[in-house]
């Protein structure tokens, strides 16, 4: 519910402003699936893809620490 309604949509192209529309009715469904997730000890290829980018903060741009 602390999503900022103008912001842009992921990747999936839901918009923020219509996750916080559907909250309560799909919560319940979600919450189903990942228990049922977590109990069985299988988690959809879907869940495992993440697309990362690194956002430089502060200090120098030169140096990377990993």
């Amino acid at each position: 519910m602390k999503l900022k309604d103008r912001k842009a949509p992921g990747d999936d192209g839901i918009i923020p402003e219509f996750l916080k529309n559907v909250a309560n009715e799909i919560s319940v469904p979600l919450g189903m699936i990942c228990t049922k997730s977590l109990a069985e000890g299988v988690v959809p290829q879907e869940w495992k893809t993440a697309n990362v980018t690194p956002l430089f903060k502060n200090g120098s741009s030169e140096i990377i620490d990993l």
